[in-house]
């Protein structure tokens, strides 16, 4: 699975397509092969939501908007912002946080600014897989806020939060949090599930903290935890921590949102991409080419 050097950052994954945003770009899967497509403006394709059918949207690094249209052609709909730009794409629906601004997608090429949540920072997000629910959080001190379809309401942080880490949404809203010691260090990391209006805490048990994190609405949950480690949720709530390359950080996770198998990849900061069947890890290939291809 040939790929020169640059880092591979977020991936999304729909029924039928996935992408992972790269330098300059993105790749989009054909078949086992990963395929690049660029940007108009080419920097660090830092996070990408897939619409399905082909659609997609991507943020880079100095908060600009790109959306991509069936036939494959990228086009730019927002120009550098204040701040990094994080997209995350459910059902029909999309969003992003570029800085501490708030923006929702109201059309093929349309977006507008959202109420932001209460207090000061940039807020991270997370949107189930149907586009219904909206999370947004911020880790230090901890603070969550949950869409209500006008204005954000503040929700009660886990218990023994110190810090809160990655999220995502599966069958529900699911966020790590960080217990410190009186160093500043990290004793537990604790996966959290919001059911019914409370939390319930999980202990998975994996070395390493999550760098990234995928959810399906089946309730299963994918992420890396750096130097090649896995951690799996399955749908009946088992936790697993397969390593599936030593020495390699793993970054951006996907879980496909329906169809067949594979559930899910993993992509790593040396530029390879991993699909996992819910069992095992299976290279594919991610091709990018410079320059004159001369012989083979």
């Amino acid at each position: 699975h040939p790929r020169p050097g640059t880092h591979l950052y977020a991936m999304c994954a729909s029924d039928d397509d996935a992408f992972v945003g790269t330098s300059g770009g993105v790749f989009r899967r054909e078949g086992r092969a990963w395929l690049f497509e660029p940007l108009p403006a080419r920097d660090d394709v830092e996070s990408v939501g897939c619409l399905g059918g082909g659609r997609a949207v991507a943020g880079d690094a100095r908060g600009r908007l790109f959306e991509r249209d069936p036939a494959g052609g990228w086009t730019e709909v927002m120009g550098a912002g204040a701040g990094r730009a994080r997209v995350v794409a459910g059902g029909a629906e999309a969003w992003a946080s570029v800085g501490e601004a708030v923006l929702r997608r109201e059309g093929e090429g349309a977006w507008a600014t959202m109420p932001a949540p209460p207090g000061s920072g940039a807020a991270s997000l997370a949107l189930s897989p149907d586009g219904a629910e909206l999370w947004a959080w911020r880790a230090s001190p901890p603070a969550l806020f949950q869409w209500d379809g006008a204005s954000w309401a503040a929700a009660a942080a886990p218990p023994e939060a110190d810090e809160l880490g990655r999220a995502t949404d599966a069958d529900t809203f699911g966020v790590t949090s960080v217990e410190l010691d009186g160093m500043g260090r990290a004793v537990t990391e604790r996966f959290h599930r919001w059911v019914g209006g409370s939390w319930e805490t999980e202990l998975f048990g994996c070395p390493g903290r999550f760098v990234s994190m995928s959810g399906a609405a089946t309730g299963e949950v994918l992420g890396g935890a750096g130097r090649g480690r896995l951690i799996y949720r399955s749908a009946a709530g088992e936790w697993s921590c397969p390593t599936a390359l030593e020495g390699v950080w793993l970054g951006g996770a996907a879980l496909r949102r329906g169809g067949d198998e594979p559930l899910g990849w993993v992509a790593t900061t040396e530029g390879t991409i991993q699909a996992w069947d819910g069992t095992r890890i299976v290279p594919e290939g991610a091709l990018l080419f410079r320059g004159a291809l001369t012989d083979v």
